[in-house]
């Protein structure tokens, strides 16, 4: 059984926050050789071609909803265009460096729109250095400030994060649509961290050389300016952590932008679990109505 998770760095601690999408779904394969369809594949392209198709007929992820808002063959309705109509990274060459809270960092071009990140290479990972931007339908600037979603980058619903279908949660039917790795909304080459790549990350910081227990590991990862309360970081790997806080559907809220950030992971624990640490307390939150950030890894 497969679990969708976030990770959270508060000011002065790692905040892990396990948030479940539980499923428990038909693979599509059923008996006598019945296939369940599903209305998009997500191809490695990172085109939503419209269905229906099923597993033996897609050659990419199978999904009911396009996290692009639609097939991405038409530039109706807010969609982007396929890169195969219009390649909006023309002209970019990929490594080319930037200047990135004081450190030269790499770039790469996201086909979909033409934004370019930053990225970092911890130990054996590469790493976004920023978080993605990508205009999803239903994704959220911080107090609804555009401006927000270009320091902070976007707030995701977990179904949007992940490319799955809007009954996943309430209908328990989305099993056979989480991978690890899962790219979701993640750009081509890149996808949503697991729990356990968090965790490598954790590793690392932690076992090299200087790390200071009382700070924490996060301490490491995140900006030296930005966050409240004392919470700025040395950012040591040049990861480049910011406090994008998140977003509560059942309150129409925007919460603790500048003082935490919340980050999606997938994994394949078992069980629903929404369970947050948040300065020494233990909560339970979200349940399906939290965005967060999205920070991705190449693959």
């Amino acid at each position: 059984m497969n679990k969708v998770k976030f990770v959270l760095f508060s000011a002065g601690i790692l905040l892990a926050l396990a948030f479940t999408f539980s499923c428990s779904s038909d693979d599509g394969g059923g008996s006598g050789g019945y296939e369940l369809s599903y209305n998009y594949c997500i191809t490695a392209s990172n085109t939503c071609l419209t269905g229906p198709f099923t597993a033996s007929t897609c050659t990419g992820q199978l999904s009911n909803t396009c996290p692009y808002g639609g097939s991405r063959s038409s530039v109706t309705g807010g969609d982007i265009p396929s890169s195969s109509s219009i390649d909006l990274c023309a002209g970019f060459i990929g490594g080319t460096p930037r200047n990135h809270y004081g450190k030269s960092k790499a770039q790469f071009c996201d086909s979909r729109d033409g934004k370019k990140y930053v990225y970092v290479t911890i130990g054996s990972q590469t790493w976004m250095a920023e978080d993605l931007n990508y205009a999803a339908d239903g994704s959220k600037c911080n107090d609804n400030i555009e401006a927000n979603c270009t320091t902070y980058g976007r707030l995701y619903r977990g179904l949007t994060a992940f490319a799955l279908p809007p009954d996943c949660i309430n209908n328990n039917s989305c099993n056979s649509q989480i991978f690890l790795p899962h790219r979701g909304i993640c750009p081509a080459g890149w996808h949503i961290p697991s729990f356990d790549e968090w965790n490598r990350l954790e590793f690392r910081v932690t076992t090299a050389d200087g790390y200071n227990t009382a700070n924490g590991y996060s301490y490491y990862l995140r900006t030296t300016s930005g966050w409240l309360n004392g919470g700025n970081g040395s950012d040591d790997y040049g990861f480049s952590a910011l406090p994008g806080g998140f977003y509560s559907s059942s309150d129409n809220y925007f919460y603790n932008a500048r003082d935490y950030g919340a980050w999606w992971a997938s994994s394949d624990d078992m069980g629903i679990l929404g369970i947050s640490f948040w300065y020494g307390y233990k909560q339970p939150e979200c349940n399906g109505i939290c965005f967060m950030s999205v920070r991705c890894i190449k693959d």
